[in-house]
């Protein structure tokens, strides 16, 4: 399922929900002033959607099976941006599965993870991979502390909610209260890689 958004600056228009992208593009197509470009490159492809805002009635009514959708150029002031979010049915029926046997048969313990990403920090993790990332980042942060202390630092972590994330600070042990902290690394996904045994030393070298 995909819902779809108009969004152009601050402004948004929630239009509704289609049950794939090309339903969504067979309603995009009736509106005017819509565009889809797909540039080819290599491997990879681009698909840039948008309405043009010069071509926007003071009111249209676009009629889609049973519905009309309205679209007015008074609710935008420059092109408008299409937007797609893929979304799951959470209501919809149970996963099935097909057993050795050749039947379907239905899994309780069988669960799907939800489409789209979860914001960690201020980093943006695919569902697929976002308890894994999670626990491994504090896996990552519990090391850094003992590996610190044993090296003779303490650690402090700090700035949850920034623009750029969690920042451990670290400074020697037997520092004076006034001795200012030094930045040693973001939380971010690089961190969740790091080899911490090997790594951490050479971070320690300011």
């Amino acid at each position: 399922m995909y819902l779809l958004e108009w969004l152009e600056g601050d402004k948004r228009q929630v239009v509704g929900i289609f049950d794939s992208m090309e339903n969504g593009r067979e309603f995009m197509r009736k509106v005017p002033g819509y565009r889809l470009e797909i540039t080819e490159e290599d491997d990879f492809s681009f698909e840039d959607e948008w309405i043009e805002y010069v071509k926007l009635p003071d009111i249209a009514m676009i009629e889609y099976k049973d519905y009309q959708v309205p679209i007015s150029r008074f609710s935008f002031e420059n092109d408008i941006i299409v937007v797609w979010i893929e979304l799951d049915h959470l209501d919809a029926v149970p996963l099935q599965s097909k057993m050795d046997s050749g039947h379907c048969e239905k899994r309780a313990d069988q669960k799907k993870v939800a489409t789209g990403a979860t914001r960690v920090d201020a980093y943006s993790i695919n569902n697929e991979e976002v308890e894994d990332y999670v626990t491994r980042r504090e896996v990552q942060f519990k090391k850094c502390v003992a590996l610190s202390q044993k090296l003779g630092y303490d650690i402090s972590r700090e700035c949850f909610g920034s623009e750029d994330g969690e920042v451990i600070f670290i400074r020697k042990k037997d520092a004076k209260e006034k001795e200012r902290w030094h930045f040693l690394t973001h939380m971010d996904p690089l961190f969740v890689e790091m080899d911490m045994e090997k790594e951490l030393p050479e971070l320690l070298k300011w």
